[in-house]
């Protein structure tokens, strides 16, 4: 240490660009799966490795280490994989991917004075996300309706994609987001007293807009509350917000309760009575969970099992905190909840630091490569896949350009440029205050209660991103947790090579399930990835062969065997082998309830009626129309609808 400021280390430097890079891929590469195969390797394993990186060079050098209590909050994360399924294991190393980036981060910023760079280049990477989303919802769709033309149609869900202007960016889906801009606007506040700050706030709200996200604008409202006794001259607009959400909040309930349709928010009605049947199903959901929830993702499966006849429902309740219950469980929700609260208990015992909105000390040394990871991580983002475009798709360069540049260059040219002249115009800010920090954390809350922000990786990551700016306290001067830091610092650099193998092992599971020939190489694959990473797809396409489907089947953890999809599939082995001859029984996979069965496959059905997906509908139908003949069902109107869907 020279003069309270880190001498510069080419480890240190390392740290700095892997986790600038991982921050400008994860937010430039959609949250969707693209068509390159190792797309989402080269998110998670820069922001794996600059965060073990960063926390090597702490424990080389006898540095600050992170307080304890912080990693209980990933530790949080591992109920979710048990019992695990191979899209569950994914989402789960997305969201600690996102922590450790952020502990890393918060580590920089408390120790570095690293706040101001890191605010800088996290606005400068929300306004290139809103240069896309603001071009998709200007003109990229209307192109986009006129190159398909018709081609579309019997894809409502595709045609209602296209029809609609909404800004989704490169997070695909636009409350998500609306969410992201939700963090990142109390941190614009700051900068808005210069020309540069004020039109960076006001892309942020032009793309806010753009998203059409009522509850994104609710929560931003309600959460203005917070700074009612505020002192400052702004106290007034604070109040101000906060009554106008509070008088949306009645509109809502009594719109939601009578059929009147309000003149602005008249077509977000349906929405909210869609949220409130997601709520109910995810309700029903928790006998299912246990202490240690049902596993990351499972709600996209129980909610067949508990769905209602005329109820909606999605892969997603739209309300995260509800999900992470079901999903985690009780026992993770406590020990996030420790970690947070450990982590708040032993900042108060602290002093404070420097008044936070003073500019800190430049700190050139690690802004450098930090600045040119993300730098690279934009530029790189438009060439792996495509996406995301700026530049309007019937555009041609010039003659004396297009030997240099095509499409995808000049989006990259485009993206790079922004965030560099973004981060640029951006050199003299300063980290938010508390306050205007406090804010944007609990719109992000509130709007958690009405989406699934968490579940997008790339709003996870924000998220992460957002708390290391926290208002800083001084570390009390004591000795170094060395142990903690070692043991983290290499269990981060061990999880780039974890999640490399499940990415692998999902890739073999996508390639043997795909082949249709039934070569014995193909069979034994198949078990072998059951047995090593239990893949329901895999597990399903065993079941033509049944010593292999009853290895596999056998080799489930006993909790993962009652999942109901689980129960599916060997129900249909079962019936598959019955039909050959063989008897068994079945009322085993049988619980209370599960007669709603026909009711459940009606609600498929109709499901893939508004899809247009005729195979599915007959499927769906005579699959319900076999469990009314099963459970003895005699409902006229129900076996009339199932008859007319299986012709």
């Amino acid at each position: 240490m020279t003069g309270g400021q880190p001498d510069p280390r080419p480890l240190a430097l390392l740290g700095t660009f892997m986790l600038g890079l991982g921050l400008g891929l994860r937010f430039l590469l959609p949250d969707e799966p693209t068509v390159s195969p190792i797309a989402g390797a080269l998110v998670r394993i820069p922001l794996y490795s600059g965060a073990a990186v960063v926390l090597l060079e702490r424990l080389i050098r006898g540095g600050p280490a992170p307080t304890a209590a912080i990693w209980l909050i990933p530790l949080a994360i591992l109920p979710g994989c048990f019992p695990a399924t191979a899209l569950g294991v994914t989402r789960a190393f997305d969201l600690v991917a996102a922590i450790c980036a952020g502990i890393a981060l918060r580590n920089l910023v408390v120790h570095d004075r690293f706040g101001a760079t890191l605010c800088r280049w996290l606005l400068a990477l929300g306004i290139t996300l809103c240069l896309v989303g603001l071009a998709q919802s200007l003109w990229q769709r209307a192109q986009l309706r006129e190159a398909v033309g018709s081609a579309w149609d019997g894809w409502p869900m595709a045609r209602a994609f296209l029809e609609s202007n909404r800004a989704s960016s490169t997070l695909v889906n636009p409350n998500a987001f609306a969410g992201l801009l939700l963090l990142l606007l109390p941190v614009a506040v700051g900068v808005a007293r210069y020309a540069s700050g004020a039109l960076v706030l006001l892309a942020l709200l032009a793309a806010l807009a753009a998203t059409g996200s009522a509850g994104a604008m609710l929560a931003l409202l309600l959460a203005l509350g917070i700074r009612w006794r505020d002192t400052t001259p702004t106290r007034w607009w604070c109040r101000a917000g906060f009554l106008v959400g509070i008088g949306a909040v009645l509109v809502l309930v009594t719109a939601l309760a009578t059929s009147w349709q309000p003149p602005l928010v008249g077509g977000k009605i349906d929405t909210f009575r869609q949220r409130m049947d997601y709520h109910a199903l995810g309700a029903r959901m928790m006998a299912d969970a246990g202490p240690l929830g049902a596993g990351l993702e499972a709600t996209r499966e129980l909610r067949w099992a508990h769905a209602l006849p005329g109820e909606a429902h999605s892969d997603y309740i739209h309300d995260t905190w509800l999900q992470l219950l079901i999903e985690i469980g009780p026992v993770g929700l406590l020990l996030a909840t420790a970690g947070i609260v450990l982590i708040v208990r032993r900042r108060r015992a602290q002093s404070w630091s420097p008044d936070p909105d003073t500019p800190p000390e430049r700190n050139g040394w690690s802004a450098i490569p930090f600045g040119m990871g993300v730098t690279l991580g934009v530029v790189v983002a438009p060439l792996l896949n495509g996406v995301p475009r700026v530049v309007p798709l019937g555009w041609e360069p010039p003659p004396a350009l297009a030997a240099m540049f095509n499409g995808g260059f000049l989006d990259s040219i485009a993206l790079g440029g922004c965030v560099l002249l973004t981060a640029r115009a951006l050199k003299n800010m300063v980290a938010p205050s508390g306050a205007a920090w406090a804010v944007g954390v609990a719109a992000f809350a509130l709007h958690g209660l009405v989406d699934y922000d968490l579940y997008v990786p790339a709003a996870a990551t924000m998220l992460a991103a957002i708390c290391a700016l926290a208002p800083v306290r001084r570390r009390a001067g004591g000795p170094v947790d060395r142990p903690v830091l070692a043991v983290a610092a290499f269990t981060l650099l061990a999880l780039p090579l974890v999640t490399g193998l499940v990415a692998l092992t999902r890739e073999d599971a996508h390639l043997a399930v795909g082949n249709k020939k039934a070569q014995k190489e193909d069979v034994r694959a198949l078990e072998k990835l059951v047995i090593s990473l239990p893949d329901p797809d895999a597990l399903e396409a065993l079941t033509r062969y049944p010593a292999p489907f009853a290895r596999g089947l056998d080799a489930l953890p006993t909790a993962m065997r009652a999942w109901p999809v689980y129960r599916r599939i060997e129900a249909d082995h079962l019936r598959r082998r019955r039909v050959l001859g063989e008897r068994h029984a079945m009322d085993h996979l049988l619980r209370p309830g599960e007669a709603m069965e026909p009711w459940i496959r009606e609600s498929m059905m109709r499901v893939a009626m508004v899809d247009g997906d005729t195979e599915s509908r007959r499927t769906h139908a005579r699959a319900g129309l076999e469990a009314m003949r099963r459970f003895g069902i005699r409902d006229p109107t129900l076996l009339e609808s199932l008859e007319q869907g299986s012709r």
